[in-house]
């Protein structure tokens, strides 16, 4: 037996108290014998992950057996909400985890729990733009009691590192120029008249990340205008509908021609929007781009360059 410190009898104690542990989380009847659960846990989407109930059966032995139940369910409670990893990461320097950051953009604070959003457990946010939030997924290594998973970085850990939002937003910028850069694709939108016909023809770039790349092409709108294939002066069109999409019309001289961009801009942002699941999506919004890093919505400025209809 894996944990022959145990009797027969506190053996299937223990048992029954991480089965109604695990039950808390629809996770109930599974077999102990070999030492280890399943569960659901990580981020952004939870992912099952097998478990080992080696230090928890050792605190339940060291704990009186009326304890045991409440001792799983909190064991297996921060399990499924990612408490050794936010501790892994509040408690380990920044020099060690920075090069374990992913950005991770969202139309709207990243928020894992109820209650307050600068709590320290919630993921830490910064806001980009109008609409856009930036929060880091870290890879976190396997602990002494929990596999290795991605996990968002918490409140407490950006506050013992002592950095500031803007220091940490920097960070996730050099990470993404260490990285290969996305690859463009240039679309043509044909644009129709009131009657139907072709009345012009639009480009617009489609980014995507490289294959060998995990981290989503959205990120790569944080330092949009040093690997765009067109310089973004005086600005172009940018639209982040969901993460694996990142889409640039560019700057224009004209005021019929910039229409034209806009509508076929809009159109592919609203289409790839629409199409994803809502866990993809990131923002709705299109932005009006200016070098460096200056992204305005059209809630901020009236019309973004609305299409004319």
């Amino acid at each position: 037996m894996w944990c022959d410190f145990f009797s027969v009898d506190e053996y299937d104690a223990f048992g029954a108290a991480v089965d109604d542990a695990l039950g808390i989380f629809g996770a109930e009847g599974q077999d102990i014998d070999e030492g280890r659960v399943e569960l659901a846990a990580g981020d952004p989407v939870a992912t099952v992950y097998e478990f080992p109930l080696d230090l928890l059966a050792a605190r339940c032995r060291a704990s009186a057996g009326e304890q045991w139940p409440d001792i799983c369910a909190r064991h297996v409670m921060d399990w499924a909400e990612g408490e050794p990893q936010r501790s892994w990461l509040t408690n380990s320097p920044f020099d060690e985890v920075e090069n374990l950051l992913d950005v991770w953009l969202t139309g709207k604070r990243e928020v894992a729990f109820q209650g307050d959003p600068d709590g320290p457990d919630q993921p830490f946010s910064v806001r980009v733009a109008d609409g856009l939030y930036a929060s880091f997924l870290a890879e976190v290594p396997g602990l002494k009691d929990a596999p290795a998973m991605r996990s968002f970085v918490p409140n407490s850990a950006v506050c013992a590192w002592n950095l500031t939002a803007a220091e940490v937003l920097e960070s996730g910028r050099r990470r993404l120029r260490r990285l290969p850069p996305p690859t463009w694709e240039l679309r043509t939108a044909y644009i129709q008249d009131d009657q139907g016909g072709t009345e012009a023809t639009a480009g617009v770039y489609f980014a995507s990340a490289p294959s060998s790349v995990s981290t989503p092409v959205s990120a790569w709108a944080l330092i949009l205008d040093e690997v765009t294939p067109v310089v973004l002066e005086p600005a172009g069109l940018v639209a982040v509908p969901h993460r694996h999409t990142l889409i640039v019309g560019p700057p224009c001289d004209d005021d019929k021609t910039r229409n034209h961009h806009t509508r076929a801009v809009y159109h592919y942002a609203d289409q790839a929007y629409e199409v994803v699941a809502d866990i993809h999506r990131v923002s709705p919004l299109k932005y009006v781009y200016r070098p460096p890093g200056n992204f305005r919505s059209g809630r901020e400025i009236g019309q973004a360059r609305q299409p004319n209809s």
